[in-house]
């Protein structure tokens, strides 16, 4: 397989490493459109949890978007001063309070990162980057990880990064081509470092990590051995499979985006398959 820091690293992964995810939602279609991938770089799988079914209490969905009761949506480029971080693709992004954005990890030109970079927000018309020193052990340089607020979830509950709720980061792939099944913890309070007792049951990358109801819901990407049929959550007790019933399975894939959604649950959108390019969209209910 190609070097997995190259910049073709999403698409030239789809089509050279043949790995694709089988999970299982709700209702859904499927819009093909293209073939190629390899076969998976080969690796053991760990032992899954025991399986339950989500629980969905009567709470508000903290990442319920505004509404823009139209008002005009534009694009703007934004032009950041401060020490700019290295050009990167396959990092993660995560909003810790309303004026912070929180930069990991990702592939560039000389191979995976696990540099962090803050974009200050609190002036819209003059964004600030910001390269964080943290504390403890860091992660190993990977891509095509996840990186979600968890236990807390309310980023616009921080006042200010010092009282931010921490980011956990989920699996990706190293410069070897492994994928990874260990989980991260970064407080943004102290900048520390914290290897979780959380890793994953199976490593994965290119997959979809998301809070619904106050529990990580994990779905897709690839796990090194094949491509994962499960949906997998974390919440206080450790990770779980997710039993889902009356209903069809999207097909296998990675590299697709995902979302918690008000009134569904959880929102999954296009990505690879092992034989596609998908457009198809998927909601995954909890009750």
């Amino acid at each position: 397989p190609p070097p997995p820091h190259t910049h073709t690293t999403t698409t030239t992964h789809t089509r050279t490493h043949k790995h694709t995810n089988t999970q299982t939602h709700t209702h859904a279609r499927v819009h093909p459109a293209r073939t190629d991938v390899a076969p998976p770089l080969p690796q053991e799988p760990s032992a899954a949890a025991t399986r339950r079914i989500l629980p969905c209490p009567d709470v508000a969905d903290p990442y319920a978007a505004p509404r823009t009761d139209g008002d005009e949506l534009t694009w703007s480029q934004a032009d950041p001063s401060g020490p700019k971080p290295t050009a990167r693709n396959s990092h993660s992004a995560t909003m810790v309070s309303p004026t912070a954005m929180v930069v990991f990890g990702g592939a560039s030109e000389m191979g995976p990162l696990n540099d962090v970079h803050v974009l200050d927000l609190a002036d819209l018309s003059a964004p600030v980057w910001q390269a964080v020193q943290c504390q403890g052990l860091a992660p190993t340089a990977r891509e095509m990880h996840s990186a979600t607020l968890w236990p807390t979830v309310d980023a616009m509950a921080a006042e200010s990064v010092a009282q931010a709720p921490s980011i956990l980061v989920l699996g990706g792939r190293v410069e070897s081509g492994e994928v990874l099944a260990d989980a991260w913890s970064l407080a943004p309070g102290t900048w520390a470092w914290t290897k979780s007792d959380h890793a994953l049951p199976t490593p994965r990358c290119a997959h979809v990590a998301t809070v619904v109801n106050s529990q990580v819901v994990l779905f897709g990407g690839i796990d090194g051995a094949g491509l994962p049929e499960d949906l997998m959550a974390l919440d206080e007790e450790g990770w779980g499979p997710v039993e889902l019933v009356g209903s069809t399975p999207p097909p296998p894939r990675f590299g697709h985006a995902g979302t918690a959604a008000p009134g569904v649950g959880m929102l999954i959108f296009g990505g690879i398959s092992l034989t596609d390019d998908l457009l198809d969209t998927w909601g995954v209910a909890f009750s």
